[in-house]
């Protein structure tokens, strides 16, 4: 499966407050909004194997539910993220690769990490406000506004917004080029992959700054 977005990191609060309560994003309207809560921990072997072998792993939790995801770490294009993605529910440990219902996601994962466990690199916290986007009674995408935390061993390593707009099965990427036409009047700029880079850069960044004290 191929997931295709495009992601915009949002640091202005009058920009915030315009794409939550607009109606429409140039010939695109925008449905009723639905507010979540999404944490999303992202696994991996104490020496980053999975990260190292081009792929990140994530178990979302929300609503009770949890779902895990594997993607290609690397976008097959320069400006949108475009990744070929693994997705099934989760029912039992996430550590416990062998008990995964996917086979395909287990064939994948076990031998890269040859023995070795697995553990919560990093945390994501995210306050979501998703709304669908339209053209006439088509539904085309999914725009989600997300205020994100970035956590690791009880601390808040970072605090930012990031607007995404995920296109459904089969849509053509045209909408999204029409809406990053749109977002770059305000100045917002379409990334490859936002949430995920600024986190392991935040964690970086911790890390080293622990060093440097000890």
């Amino acid at each position: 499966m191929i997931e295709i977005e495009a992601k915009f990191s949002i640091n202005d609060v009058g920009l915030l407050e315009k794409y939550r309560d607009c109606d429409y994003i140039g010939r695109y309207h925008l449905g009723t909004s639905e507010e979540l809560f999404v944490v999303d921990d992202y696994l991996d072997t104490r020496e980053g194997t999975i990260l190292n072998a081009g792929y990140h792993l994530r178990v979302r939790t929300c609503g009770g539910n949890q779902i895990v995801t594997i993607k290609s770490s690397q976008s097959q294009e320069s400006r949108f993220s475009v990744r070929e993605e693994i997705e099934f529910p989760l029912h039992s440990e996430a550590s416990d690769v062998d008990s995964w219902v996917n086979q395909e996601a287990v064939a994948l994962i076990n031998p890269l990490l040859q023995g070795r466990d697995l553990c919560v690199n990093v945390q994501l916290r995210q306050r979501r406000s998703e709304r669908q986007v339209c053209d006439g009674t088509d539904v085309l995408a999914m725009m989600s506004l997300d205020g994100v935390q970035v956590w690791h061993s009880g601390l808040i390593l970072d605090d930012f917004h990031v607007l995404e707009f995920e296109l459904l099965s089969g849509i053509d990427m045209i909408v999204l080029e029409d809406i990053s036409s749109v977002l770059a009047k305000d100045g917002l700029e379409a990334q490859p992959v936002a949430k995920l880079s600024r986190a392991l850069m935040a964690l970086q960044m911790a890390r080293k700054e622990t060093r440097n004290v000890a």
